[in-house]
């Protein structure tokens, strides 16, 4: 298969992988950081979406229910992060996790069935995670969805671009369980909300 991803987008990613896999392997918990990557990955956005105790849609619970109450979305085009994902969701308590391997798929999921959280890699093919983002910020039905958008790269083009698509939090690769966790605490989706 071949991909329009340039060799530093595909490197960086590999990396990131690279080191969640060893991450879950290794069962630590505590962050590694390489260089700006972790600075970045700490600086939170403004919580977009319902407010606690709201529903985005079909009365699945959002803010302030437990993680096993929160159904939840994981975009990605390589199998191995979904999976990633997966592992480290299921480590925080989470159980209602479905997967997409694109943004098309993703967006016929979302507009078919009831989801709590939208988890998207940014760099996918043929829809990107920005263009999944602005899709479902466009919709009615969908807008007030949690969308956490993860990036491979902590550069300053990446993240404003990533910031002005409007995602309710995002995250740098590479990051552990803690990190996801605390994330996906500043959106208070299904854990207790930190300060």
């Amino acid at each position: 298969m071949t991909s329009r991803r340039s060799v530093s987008q595909s490197g960086a990613a590999l990396l990131g992988s690279a080191l969640l896999i060893a991450s879950l392997l290794s069962g630590c918990a505590s962050s590694t950081s390489t260089g700006s990557a972790t600075s970045s990955a700490s600086v939170a956005m403004g919580s977009a979406g319902p407010a606690r105790g709201q529903t985005p849609s079909a009365g699945i619970p959002v803010k302030g229910d437990a993680a096993s109450d929160v159904r939840v979305l994981v975009v990605d085009d390589y199998s191995t992060m979904r999976k990633i994902f997966r592992n480290l969701l299921t480590q925080l308590g989470y159980t209602s996790i479905d997967e997409a391997a694109d943004g098309a798929t993703a967006l016929q999921k979302l507009r078919s069935e009831p989801y709590s959280l939208v988890i998207s890699d940014w760099n996918m093919e043929p829809m990107t995670g920005v263009q999944l983002l602005k899709e479902v910020r466009a919709d009615p039905g969908l807008s007030s969805i949690p969308f956490l958008m993860v990036v491979a790269e902590s550069k300053s083009e990446n993240v404003v671009a990533v910031q002005s698509a409007g995602p309710s939090n995002y995250v740098v690769k590479p990051f552990n369980a803690e990190t996801l966790r605390q994330k996906l605490s500043q959106l208070g989706v299904g854990l207790p909300r930190s300060g």
